[in-house]
């Protein structure tokens, strides 16, 4: 008897430390309900394969961890899995599993039916029209009979950092025509953007002042960094390209160097500044040929690197706007104070120093179109000081047309005056010269008058 309460007393104690020892979250179900048209879970189980050898079945056996939902796990090599187990509590039966982040290289749905697995893939390396769902976001179609349970694994690589977030709706929610997603937001964002490369743009041709064409490159720049973001570049049926965030990002901040330099006009007021300016545009294509050759850790160094040029940016913009390099240089300095937190945030989210939230994930949409709009300002006005400048030159050049033109009218005058003068002084030296030459003609005539008669009388 006491044998057997033993026994039992152990069973017990055994079965606490496994229940306790092994995470509720793992064997937790989502529960989709009749209310919900979308879910988000709080939480996700993830486990992440350091090898990349674990095939699907050695990965089932794994314990998985819960982990927030969204999630930001840092820079990994290494496959990441998620597994999901799903409760049907509602009349739906067709549903749509969604990640909201488009740049991992690899993403494949797992399920398993009957004794083998069924797969499908949504990653960068599998294009658009391959998909079971066009979207350049991954998206699975999941049937889900009312009251039944199933359980899906993902699995995902990436050379970017391990981030996302995971959501569940039904198929008539998911492909609801008037529903915004994220995408549209992207779209929208870069088609404002794309309005300001233009103008712009047409500012060079105008003016042919070559740092217009530094800010159209910058900007488009930018829009095509955020198709990196969005995936929307894909929708143009171009390959995946897993290294594109990076490489972008990379142009992004050597066109903004650029810009900056000639901006700022470190050239004409520091040789120092100017030197390091060169040196870093330098650094920084080369980390862009880098990223694209896919050098071993270009990325870190190049991330380090960008942070070194920023301080040597915001330090160029505070001493332009102390010693008035140009008007508007509270200007840039302000759009940087908006623009680098905000690209910090994004930063350290990527790298999994703070939780993806947000605003710690796109604060930096925000911040960097400030800075776009700042920076636009900035080149309006010299377009606007250039012309009023322009301007006053000409204005100056008619007045001075003007008085020269009262000058020589004045001359004129004075020219004609003296002309009619000179004139009336020959027209009357011409009448006393006619009758001088009158008078003598009339003494020649008396004196040969009285030459004659004398000779008669002679005679």
């Amino acid at each position: 008897m006491r044998q057997s309460i033993s026994h039992i007393t152990r069973s017990c104690l055994l079965y606490l430390i496994l229940v306790l020892g092994f995470p509720a979250s793992s064997y937790a179900y989502l529960s989709i309900t009749t209310e919900d048209a979308q879910l988000i879970p709080d939480e996700i189980l993830y486990f992440y394969d350091k090898s990349g050898q674990l095939t699907i079945d050695q990965i089932a056996e794994q314990q998985f961890e819960a982990i927030p939902n969204p999630f930001c796990l840092g820079y990994r090599s290494g496959p990441a899995w998620f597994k999901f187990n799903i409760r049907n509590q509602s009349k739906e039966t067709d549903f749509v599993l969604y990640f909201n982040e488009p740049f991992w290289s690899e993403f494949d749905f797992h399920i398993r039916i009957g004794n083998h697995w069924a797969v499908k893939s949504a990653g960068l390396y599998t294009p658009l029209h391959s998909r079971e769902i066009r979207s350049p976001s991954p998206a699975f179609n999941i049937n889900i009979p009312t009251n039944e349970e199933i359980t899906v694994y993902l699995r995902g690589t990436s050379v970017s950092s391990h981030i996302g977030e995971f959501k569940i709706m039904s198929q008539d929610t998911f492909f609801q025509p008037g529903r915004i997603k994220l995408l549209d937001a992207y779209n929208i964002y870069s088609g404002i953007l794309f309005f300001i490369m233009l103008l712009t743009g047409l500012l060079f041709l105008v003016v042919q002042d070559k740092i217009y064409l530094f800010y159209s490159t910058y900007v488009l720049s930018f829009i095509v960094w955020m198709s990196t973001q969005s995936g929307s570049y894909l929708f143009l049926e171009l390959p995946g390209w897993p290294d594109a965030l990076h490489a972008i990002g990379s142009l992004v901040v050597l066109t903004l160097a650029i810009f900056s330099r000639e901006l700022l006009q470190v050239a004409q007021h520091s040789d120092i500044l100017n030197r390091l300016f060169k040196i870093s545009i330098t650094v920084i294509f080369l980390c862009f040929v880098g990223i694209t050759l896919q050098v071993p850790h270009i990325n870190l160094f190049f991330n380090l690197f960008s942070s070194a040029f920023f301080m040597l940016l915001l330090f160029t913009s505070i001493k332009a706007w102390k010693e008035h390099y140009f008007s508007t240089a509270r200007l840039y300095l302000i759009a940087l104070i908006i623009y680098m937190p905000t690209m910090a945030l994004m930063t350290m989210t990527y790298n999994g120093l703070i939780g993806n939230t947000g605003i710690t994930r796109y604060a930096f949409a925000g911040g960097s179109f400030l800075e776009i709009l700042f920076f636009s300002f900035i080149l309006a006005h010299r377009f606007l000081d250039a012309k009023n400048r322009q301007l006053l030159e000409q204005k100056k050049l008619l007045e001075e047309i003007d008085s020269r033109e009262k000058l020589l009218t004045e001359e004129v005058k004075v020219r004609t005056l003296e002309l009619q003068y000179t004139h009336e002084q020959l027209l009357k030296q011409a009448k006393q010269l006619e009758e001088a030459k009158s008078k003598l003609a009339g003494k020649a005539s008396e004196g040969s008058s009285e030459s004659s008669s004398d000779d008669s009388e002679k005679l």
